[in-house]
């Protein structure tokens, strides 16, 4: 079950007011982040994490290469940003080993359909990391953005 939510706004702007929101939220939060190339995924991000941890946009970097960054954003925690476009299966993405990140309060995924499948094969790492539920955002190439949540499914 999905709920639309009414923005359709410049990138920026969205995540600057999704991160004042994410400041307050309790509990793990997974932001799946869906686009073409180029839509805007990282500068999303860059500006999400300026805005809930005041990090430079320099010191957010896309994760395309190394595959999973950390942050640590004072006064909330971890943040783990995941980019799977390079990933070739669900396989790769238990090779990070998310379990050991259960202190994460925030995932932030890029091209998030093999963690996503990976989730779904694997309802205990659901339980343990406290995930409930998942923000879809999806950036066209023209930086208009849907976002809908997701309750995931741990049974």
């Amino acid at each position: 079950m999905s709920e639309e939510l009414p923005f359709s706004d410049e990138v920026e702007g969205i995540a600057q007011a999704l991160g004042e929101g994410l400041a307050v939220a309790r509990g793990p939060v997974v932001l799946a982040l869906s686009g073409p190339l180029g839509a805007g995924k990282t500068t999303f991000t860059k500006t999400l994490l300026h805005a809930i941890g005041g990090l430079e946009p320099a010191q957010v970097q896309s994760p395309t290469f190394l595959k999973l960054l950390e942050y640590q954003i004072v006064g909330l925690g971890l943040c783990c940003h995941m980019d799977c476009y390079r990933m070739e299966s669900p396989d790769e993405v238990e090779k990070l080993s998310l379990e050991t990140y259960t202190e994460a309060f925030l995932w932030i995924v890029e091209w998030p359909e093999l963690f996503l499948e990976y989730l779904n094969k694997k309802p205990e790492l659901i339980r343990v990391m406290g995930l409930e539920k998942i923000l879809f955002v999806e950036i066209d190439g023209a930086h208009q953005v849907k976002a809908r949540w997701w309750k995931l499914k741990t049974a």
